[in-house]
C-alpha cells in the first residue's frame, strides 16, 4: 500500500467515526406501545392464540370434509381422526395460551 491509499483510508474512517457528531438531534418515538415484557408477552401471546384458534376451526372443517370423503376407507378415515384430534388439541392450547402466560409470568416473577 502507498501513502495516498493508506492516508484515504484513515480519513474515511475519521469522517465515519465523526459524522455523528454533526447530526442534528431527532427524537425517535417509540413505536411499541407496550411498557413491560409481560404485557409485550401477553400481546404476543393473545396474537398467537387467535391465529392458532382460527386454524383449528378450520382444520375441524377440513375433518369434516375428510370424514364425508373417506367413502368407507379406514385408511382416509383414520386420517379424518386425527385432523380431528389434532384441531381440538389447537383448540384447547389457544384457549389456554393467557393461562400458560399467566403461570409463566407468575414462575418468572418469584
Amino acid at each position: 500500500m502507498n501513502k495516498k491509499n493508506t492516508a484515504l483510508i484513515i480519513l474515511s474512517i475519521s469522517v465515519l467515526f465523526l459524522l455523528p457528531l454533526f447530526a442534528s438531534a431527532v427524537t425517535i418515538n417509540n413505536p411499541i406501545k407496550y411498557s413491560d415484557f409481560s404485557s409485550l408477552l401477553t400481546a404476543i401471546a393473545g396474537a398467537v392464540a387467535t391465529i392458532i384458534g382460527s386454524l383449528a376451526a378450520l382444520m375441524i372443517i377440513v375433518s369434516g370434509f375428510l370424514f364425508i370423503t373417506s367413502a368407507g376407507s379406514p385408511e382416509k378415515i383414520k386420517n379424518a381422526k386425527a385432523a380431528l384430534t389434532y384441531a381440538i388439541i389447537g383448540m384447547v392450547v389457544a384457549g389456554l395460551a393467557s393461562a400458560i402466560i399467566a403461570t409463566v409470568k407468575s414462575v418468572l416473577s418469584t
